[in-house]
């Protein structure tokens, strides 16, 4: 397991970590609140600007109740291309 070490807002790996472990921590670190920065920004998991634009817009529709129930899509789903 990697360690950190936190200095002026910055945090140093003692170690080399995998880019999918990096990913994970920036993921996790997102969820907390924290804005992460790198020298060149990578989107978590290779989404672009406007694919985390419409997620927020998704998540906000939701809020408003605004979602449809995955049961319900499933079922028109099987309606309308059968089992």
């Amino acid at each position: 397991m990697a360690v950190a070490t936190l200095t002026s807002n910055t945090i140093k790996f003692q170690e080399n970590v995998p880019f999918e472990t990096y990913q994970k921590i920036c993921d996790f670190l997102n969820n907390l609140g924290v804005r992460i920065e790198t020298e060149s920004r990578v989107e978590p998991h290779g989404l672009t600007e406007e694919d985390l634009k419409n997620i927020e817009i998704s998540r906000q529709q939701i809020a408003r109740g605004e979602g449809i129930p995955s049961e319900k899509v499933h079922k028109q789903m099987w309606d309308k291309y059968g089992k």
